[in-house]
């Protein structure tokens, strides 16, 4: 059997059932013990940070060149802040705020300096407009691009997590279904194409912007 026959929500079962065993009994024969108010499965981890009204949240994504992006498509810019962009997501949707992260850089040793320096100034941009730091990370030589980012949030009371719907709930979907992969179609089929309608497309593919204040508003 291959991972392709499990499909990815098989593969994070068999590897749940696998961690779970595991913190049961430690192979050094001690237990652990963890308060996880929001375990594997979900979009974030989260568990109580000692003071009972404040949550920690913790995430993490991975881009991969030619699976994720393309570089004709997505400018260094705009793919640094799309890689911070989808692990605030993750954060907002718990009702969390973004703290700190992590970055690990996948590069080509022939990657120009100049790219690397616009990749940073977009994760700097939405660091900054989302109100968190880049702590630390590592870097490794790669055949392609590809950045992962592990990134820890905070919110007061408990996370609002898909286990705790329940029948009768009203589902919502908050921004515009569809409108990075109608940005990344345009862009690959018609690039010169222009106006209010393109430009929107165009933007949502390649500057999502998260909806930390909505997720805040939910919980």
């Amino acid at each position: 059997m291959q991972i392709k026959d499990l499909g990815e929500f098989g593969v994070i079962d068999l590897l749940t059932r696998m961690v779970v065993d595991q913190r049961a009994s430690s192979s050094n024969g001690k237990t652990f013990s963890l308060d996880l108010s929001v375990d594997t499965g979900d979009d974030t981890a989260a568990w109580s940070a000692g003071a009972k009204a404040v949550t920690d949240l913790f995430t993490t994504d991975t881009m991969v060149e030619g699976v994720h992006f393309t570089r004709e498509t997505t400018p260094w810019e705009d793919l640094g802040w799309k890689s911070l962009a989808s692990n605030i997501s993750d954060v907002a949707s718990m009702g969390g705020l973004p703290t700190f992260a992590l970055v690990t850089l996948g590069l080509p040793p022939e990657t120009e300096v100049l790219d690397l320096e616009s990749l940073y100034k977009g994760m700097l941009q939405i660091s900054n407009e989302y109100g968190l730091a880049i702590v630390g990370g590592d870097m490794v030589r790669s055949p392609v691009v590809f950045i992962t980012v592990a990134l820890t949030g905070a919110m007061q009371g408990q996370p609002m997590i898909r286990t705790s719907a329940r029948p009768g709930d009203l589902v919502a979907v908050t921004g515009h279904l569809g409108s990075s992969g109608g940005g990344l179609k345009l862009m690959l089929e018609n690039p010169s194409e222009r106006g209010e309608a393109a430009d929107f497309l165009m933007r949502s593919h390649r500057r999502p912007r998260p909806a930390v204040a909505v997720g805040q508003s939910l919980v």
